[in-house]
């Protein structure tokens, strides 16, 4: 799976919010192919982000520029408690660390990175993509 939550900006410059993505990968061609013990969190993302399955956006997606972003990487039907112990493992190590940021936790990668003008409250947006992301696996996993 590859879960994502992107702070976004509309094309116009008027509107902010928050878009969250669910993408399964079970069925698809790379399924095989990907290292679900210890899954890249670029390789998913940016090559083989599997079938999108569910979505909840603040925005509608499309010319957006976006702020920041949450990667989320594991093995479909990971439970989302793991899940959420493996952001609040990431989110110890963020405050010191260089965006993008980029960490594995038993067998769940996540990457996050902001625009420079979001670095000092890196935490705060963290936390903010993070609680997003988890509410929305919570009410797709029910």
């Amino acid at each position: 799976m590859y879960a994502t939550s992107h702070r976004v900006l509309s094309p116009s410059g008027k509107r902010e919010g928050i878009n969250v993505f669910l993408s399964l990968h079970q069925g698809t061609p790379h399924a095989g192919s990907i290292d679900w013990g210890r899954p890249s969190v670029e390789a998913v993302a940016e090559q083989t982000p599997g079938v999108l399955s569910e979505s909840d956006c603040d925005i509608p997606p499309g010319g957006n520029t976006v702020r920041s972003y949450l990667d989320v990487v594991a093995r479909d039907g990971t439970p989302v408690e793991m899940l959420g112990a493996a952001l609040d493992a990431f989110e110890r190590q963020l405050s010191e660390a260089r965006l993008p940021f980029t960490h594995h936790f038993n067998q769940v990668g996540i990457r996050f990175g902001a625009v420079m003008e979001l670095e000092p409250e890196r935490v705060e947006e963290f936390q903010s993509l993070r609680n997003r992301l988890l509410r929305f696996l919570e009410r797709t996993a029910a």
